[in-house]
């Protein structure tokens, strides 16, 4: 009877603090669902500036061409060729465009890598 006891209280209080967390939890604002101190530095935009584009071509495999996506020049006056097929290459977490198979998949192609570190911030969805 006692151990049933203890079990109901502990039950009884793990659910108040369940509750408790939940009801805070209904209570933040929108910009509390962005804190991403640990991940993202403002400005909390997309396309945010830490989020970077590189082009490689034949020519820049070696140094390929950073492009600003917020900037229509960057791109026009670039290396970029729409004629010719584009595969756009974004790495998961713990990848990079430097790493397997990012270097794989570019050899001698028009690539663009995308290259992030806001692994939560969400401008890739």
């Amino acid at each position: 009877m006692a151990v049933s006891v203890v079990r109901y209280l502990a039950l009884l209080m793990f659910c108040a603090l369940l509750q408790y967390h939940y009801a805070t939890a209904q209570n933040k604002t929108l910009r509390d669902l962005f804190n991403s101190t640990s991940c993202a530095k403002p400005p909390y935009i997309c396309p945010h500036p830490q989020i970077e584009f590189y082009l490689y071509t034949r020519e820049t495999q070696k140094d390929p061409l950073l492009l600003d996506i917020r900037d229509f020049n960057s791109l026009w006056n670039s290396k970029f060729d729409k004629t010719h097929p584009t595969k756009i290459i974004i790495h998961g977490f713990g990848g990079g465009r430097n790493l397997a198979p990012s270097t794989d998949l570019r050899d001698g192609k028009m690539v663009i890598s995308v290259t992030t570190f806001l692994y939560c911030f969400n401008c890739y969805i």
